[in-house]
C-alpha cells in the first residue's frame, strides 16, 4: 500500500489530482461502509471506474445506446459460450463485427463519468492506493484524462445533475 487515509480529510478527487500529477499506475480502492468502488489508473489516466451497486452491465449498456439489439446481445452471448477460448463480451462483439472498439469504448468511458459522478457524493469512508503486484490490463480501455473528467464532473453536478442513488449517512440507517 503506498497511499492511503480518510474520504472526509481527502476526497476522492483531490487524491485523483494527486495521482494524475505523478502519473501512478494501480488501484485507487475507495470504502465506505457497506460500499466500496476501484478506480483503476494507468500512467495517471484512468482505465476503469467501478462503482458495484451502480454498475450497469456492458450488453444492457450498448442495447440502451442503440449499438445492438437483444437478439444481438443473445446471439453472441451463446456463440461465445459455445467456444472453448472464452472472451470479454467487447472483444466477442468486436470480433463478430457487430461494433467497432471506438463504439464500445465511448460506452465504456460514459459509465466511467457516471460512476465518477456517484462518487463525487462520498465524503465519508476510506481510501488506499496499492499497485498490484501484476498489472490490470483491460481489453478496451477509454484512457480517460483525470482533470478533464474532474470538470466534466463538476459541470454535470453544476447543471444540477446527481448521482442516481443518494448517499446516506450512518445517521440515516
Amino acid at each position: 500500500m503506498i497511499l492511503w487515509g480518510k474520504i472526509s480529510q481527502f476526497s476522492v478527487f483531490m487524491v485523483l489530482q494527486l495521482l494524475a500529477g505523478y502519473r501512478k499506475s494501480g488501484l485507487l480502492e475507495l470504502e465506505d461502509n457497506d460500499e466500496q468502488a476501484i478506480i483503476y489508473l494507468k500512467d495517471g489516466y484512468i482505465e476503469a471506474v467501478s462503482v458495484p451497486r451502480s454498475d450497469h452491465l456492458l450488453g444492457a449498456r450498448l442495447i440502451k445506446a442503440g449499438l445492438i439489439t437483444q437478439a444481438d446481445l443473445r446471439k453472441i452471448t451463446i456463440a461465445s459460450a459455445l467456444t472453448e477460448k472464452r472472451e470479454f463480451l467487447g472483444i466477442a462483439l468486436m470480433s463478430s463485427g457487430m461494433i467497432e472498439k471506438q463504439a464500445i469504448a465511448t460506452v465504456i468511458s460514459d459509465q466511467a463519468y457516471e460512476n465518477t459522478l456517484e462518487l463525487s457524493n462520498w465524503v465519508e469512508g476510506t481510501f488506499k492506493f496499492v499497485v498490484p503486484t501484476k498489472p490490470v490490463v483491460f481489453p478496451i480501455s477509454p484512457h480517460i484524462n483525470v482533470q478533464h473528467l474532474l470538470l466534466e464532473t463538476s459541470r454535470r453536478l453544476d447543471e444540477g445533475q446527481r448521482p442516481t442513488r443518494a448517499k446516506q449517512s450512518p445517521t440515516d440507517e
